[in-house]
């Protein structure tokens, strides 16, 4: 009887212990400033990774993956050596200046999400820098599949590079053109000031609003060292209406704040979501 009970007991261990397992993990980080990366990483343990780049990022836009089992087995075996429940909901940060950094924790049950997590245990630091090298490691292999770094292969000719538009040798030394910087270029004015101008200056092509057509064109340029704007490309396409417009408003810009590296100004590397929406 003792056997029976003990059996039993182990049974309902094992399942109780099933039931607590996490399944899915989701970095978030977000930005109310919007000099930093904003994007979100969701990976679940049977391989499914998510990923939607919102600003500041090479990537933008959402896209799914299938990864092998073993990539992520020891990701998942880590989070679940870790006491994560007992943690509190949210840590608070230092400054106010610095990006949001999130994690959620999924299990059969319920989801436990954490706030800022830069301020708490090393191990979720190292959580997120693991599920970051995943992303890093799974687009550099997927990126000509999924055509997700640079523009189109059809608009390619029809915006060349700015070497290209002056006749520079293709031979002349490569200037560094980072990704990430300390600090991100901005808009004059920042988010708010950028989303009036294209408030007052986006010119919806007639045709396409007459269609009811809606969408998003993504552009791609270079900020310069001194704030102006080269190398614009459309890294997603709509229409050629669309990405003319795009291209267009771009262009008109003002000097953008320049990013910075160590303190010096140096050429950064962004991608810009326009929004064409009729309402």
């Amino acid at each position: 009887m003792k056997k029976i009970i003990l059996f039993v007991f182990c049974l309902c261990s094992l399942n109780l212990l099933a039931q607590n397992k996490i399944s899915k993990v989701i970095l978030e980080r977000t930005s109310k400033i919007g000099k930093f990366p904003i994007y979100q990483i969701e990976i679940s343990d049977s391989g499914k990774l998510k990923y939607n780049g919102k600003r500041n990022v090479k990537v933008i836009g959402d896209f799914n993956f299938n990864l092998p089992i073993e990539k992520i087995k020891n990701l998942f075996y880590y989070i679940n050596s870790q006491k994560i429940n007992t943690l509190p909901n949210s840590y608070k940060l230092l400054s106010s200046d610095l990006p949001n950094t999130n994690l959620s924790f999924v299990n059969n049950k319920e989801v436990k999400s954490i706030k800022n997590i830069t301020e708490g245990p090393k191990y979720l630091i190292e959580i997120a820098s693991e599920i970051d090298k995943i992303w890093d490691e799974t687009v550099r292999k997927e990126r000509e599949d999924y055509n997700i770094d640079g523009p189109l292969s059809s608009d390619r000719n029809k915006y060349p590079s700015v070497a290209e538009d002056v006749g520079l040798s293709k031979s002349m030394p490569q200037i560094e053109i980072f990704e990430f910087v300390e600090q991100m270029p901005e808009y004059p004015g920042g988010e708010d000031k950028l989303e009036h101008y294209f408030k007052e200056n986006l010119n919806y092509p007639t045709k396409e609003k007459e269609m009811g057509i809606e969408g998003r064109v993504i552009c791609a340029f270079i900020v310069n060292e001194d704030g102006s704007l080269s190398n614009i490309k459309i890294a997603r396409s709509i229409s050629e209406k669309f990405d003319e417009e795009a291209i267009r408003l771009i262009k008109n810009m003002p000097n953008w704040k320049p990013g910075k590296q160590n303190g010096k100004a140096v050429k950064v590397s962004y991608s810009l979501p326009i929004i064409f929406n009729l309402d």
